[in-house]
């Protein structure tokens, strides 16, 4: 889905899923499943004019949000990477035709499957949270499931600020961002508003544009919403 909506500024966004967009406007491109061999044809991303984000990093503009990733007909794997070693398709055959994957496929989109692959392969918290963020982005008609991808979002990004060995770095800034986001979105006030009181006593979180997204969501925290906004 193309989302165009206007808005000004973003912090930090990191985007882990590359090399299967196409830059120029091209309709489809052709995809080869790694774990079957099936060749399959599937919409090529929209990429546009950025406008802003929103407080847990939409992006706003002309594209397509969350990009578009392939997803191999015959077995509902997500084509994440374009290679894949011998062992990594071992392993990952096993948990894709796997009655609980297969299930999972049925009723939820593809950066929820996302997730569950990256969770199974032993990928790092701050990228599976990542995952389910976006997930979220493609259920947002979708209430009860958008609350629970964003619930497990706050839980991968919770286990990695709890094991961050520093207080610093882009990660880490993101992490408390998108946390207490996830927590304002929940409803959880009173946890979202002692995380930015505590963002807002850090020098990271005192520089300029950190400091009005701070005081923005203590503003929105004060008032009690949780609905999405867009970054001021």
């Amino acid at each position: 889905m193309i989302k165009k909506r206007l808005g000004v500024g973003v912090f930090v966004l990191i985007f882990f899923v590359g090399g299967l967009t196409a830059a120029a406007p091209v309709k489809e491109i052709e995809v080869t499943c790694p774990l079957d061999g099936t060749k399959f044809k599937t919409p090529a991303n929209m990429a546009g004019p950025r406008m802003g984000a929103q407080l847990d990093l939409k992006p706003l503009g002309y594209m397509d949000v969350p990009p578009r990733i392939p997803v191999c007909p015959s077995n509902h794997f997500v084509v994440y990477k374009k290679d894949f070693t011998d062992d990594e398709k071992v392993r990952l055959k096993k948990f894709v035709l796997s009655p609980e994957y297969q299930e999972m496929a049925k009723d939820n989109p593809s950066y929820f499957l996302l997730a569950k692959i990256l969770e199974y392969m032993g990928d790092t918290d701050f990228i599976v949270a990542n995952a389910y963020l976006q997930a979220s982005w493609q259920v947002d008609d979708r209430p009860d499931k958008e609350k629970q991808y964003i619930d497990l979002t706050l839980q991968h990004l919770k286990k990695f600020l709890s094991t961050s060995k520093t207080k610093e770095g882009p990660e880490w800034v993101t992490a408390q961002m998108l946390a207490g986001e996830a927590e304002r979105r929940l409803g959880r006030f009173d946890e979202a508003k002692a995380r930015f009181l505590e963002m807002s006593k850090m020098p990271v979180f005192q520089l300029s544009f950190n400091a009005k997204i701070v005081a923005y969501q203590l503003d929105l925290i004060s008032k009690k919403d949780s609905q999405p906004h867009d970054i001021p």
